[in-house]
């Protein structure tokens, strides 16, 4: 392989040390925790995108693939289409993504599992690799998409990029480099071309093109292994470069070490772990929503009897889901007004409060005209919520959960079912998704993954299609 490399030899350079690093990880070498939570990720993903594999979006994208003529055996999740593999990852990616209900990490600042699983099972079922194949692989990606992360954010998030797509990428190139088995210079070579398919901002959450950028991501990460794979050049300081990636996405000089100590001082799959949502909407609005529950214990907080609902939220966050007037359903999963009233009346966030015209309720966009948003100080993953009614007296809530359930506060097993399963009910039968759910969660003794995926595909007959609404 014929990588190029400016202003030193390939052994310096940042991806280099962290393709050899990556690559000496195996699946007989993790801890059993970080195979825990691997499978769960996979198996979190998976639901999402069986949940997700009709939403509009979705449909476009897949119409696209088969404009194009593209033909393949690679699952497309929920569905009887199959695809190439790059295809699959890009429309799988897409469904993963469209109910915003995959999984998150603080240290991404965003969705670390939604821009490379796609990717990763299709490429482990083209190659028909197995099931421990696919958890090492996954946590190579997981742990190079965050310690290249650790070191750019929360700069990079604030100048308006979208980390699950900017940094996701490295993810799904790492994923899939280490099922391609490349050596270390052509995985460096992956991880250099990947960087100069980077893209996604958040100016477009809240739209169709937000599910765009876990398609691409997959798609562009899955793409840069494979040319790597087969010779394509890249300058393999591209992280580093004074006009590299950390240059044009961080806005600042970033020192490789930080990346580096952090691949080489345990798993951030365990610290501070993946979270796990619980509601199907943006995870910066989540505490917010905590606290309204927990406010729904006293007797006297009500609709009826609700003059005014203050929610305080990092000003970092509020920017990207201060929405007092979504305009559609994808819109809704990022207003904090839209679910905190949500919240409060029904006692839950569902999957079904996002679906056709739910968030036009008359009765619930009265109760949004009572949500007030107001930036503080306090720590990133805060909300303040204090609720007044109308006889003048105030209950005041405070609520610290970031971005969803992770290894300190975990959901239950019968948790995660009851949202595999939820998920699933879009596309499966009952009978069909308990049995998938089962073999996700052996995963690590599946031989192959081909019959785990074509338990994924359901029926069609199973799969609603559901219509954006618009205000």
């Amino acid at each position: 392989v014929g990588q190029e490399v400016y202003g030193g030899n390939l052994m310096s350079t940042l991806a280099f040390a962290i393709a050899s690093r990556i690559n000496a990880l195996s699946f007989a070498k993790l801890p059993p925790q970080a195979v825990h939570w691997a499978r769960l990720a996979i198996a979190d993903n998976i639901a999402a995108g069986l949940g997700g594999c009709r939403e509009p979006s979705v449909g476009i994208l897949l119409s696209l693939a088969e404009m194009n003529g593209a033909r393949g055996s690679c699952t497309v999740l929920g569905r009887t289409e199959t695809l190439p593999a790059l295809e699959a990852a890009f429309v799988n990616g897409a469904a993963s993504h469209a109910l915003d209900f995959d999984d998150c990490s603080p240290t991404m600042d965003g969705h670390p599992s939604v821009p490379m699983v796609p990717a990763l099972l299709a490429l482990a079922e083209e190659l028909d690799r197995s099931g421990g194949d696919v958890i090492a692989a996954y946590v190579a990606g997981y742990e190079t998409e965050t310690a290249i992360a650790s070191a750019i954010n929360p700069d990079h998030g604030q100048r308006g990029w979208h980390p699950t797509a900017t940094i996701g990428i490295f993810g799904a190139a790492a994923a899939c480099a280490k099922l391609l088995n490349l050596d270390d210079k052509a995985f460096a070579g992956a991880l250099s071309i990947a960087a100069s398919s980077a893209a996604g901002l958040r100016a477009n959450s809240g739209t169709m093109t937000k599910h765009l950028h876990a398609a691409q991501s997959n798609r562009n990460g899955l793409q840069a292994a494979l040319l790597a794979q087969k010779g394509f050049t890249a300058n393999l300081d591209a992280l580093e470069h004074e006009l590299g990636y950390f240059s044009a996405y961080a806005g600042r000089p970033v020192d490789p070490q930080v990346v580096l100590a952090r691949l080489d001082h345990g798993f951030d799959i365990l610290n501070p772990g993946i979270a796990i949502k619980q509601y199907p909407c943006c995870a910066f609005t989540h505490p917010a929503i905590d606290a309204v529950l927990k406010l729904r214990a006293h007797d006297d907080v009500s609709c009826d009897n609700v003059a005014s609902i203050k929610v305080e939220l990092s000003p970092k966050r509020m920017r990207n889901v201060n929405r007092p007037d979504p305009r559609t359903d994808t819109d809704a999963k990022f207003s904090t007004h839209y679910v905190v009233a949500l919240a409060l009346k029904n006692g839950g966030v569902r999957l079904s409060d996002f679906e056709g015209s739910a968030f036009l309720d008359p009765n619930l966009r009265e109760l949004m005209q009572r949500v007030e948003l107001r930036p503080h100080d306090g720590a990133l993953a805060e909300a303040t919520v204090s609720i007044t009614g109308k006889d003048g007296r105030t209950h005041r809530e405070v609520a610290l959960r970031d971005m969803g359930r992770g290894p300190d506060d975990p959901m239950s097993d019968a948790e995660f079912r009851d949202k595999f399963l939820d998920c699933a009910a879009a596309s499966l039968t009952g009978h069909e998704a308990s049995a998938l759910f089962d073999r996700l969660m052996s995963l690590e003794r599946a031989r192959s993954i081909r019959p785990v995926l074509a338990a994924a595909r359901g029926q069609q007959a199973h799969a609603p299609t559901f219509v954006q609404a618009t205000a």
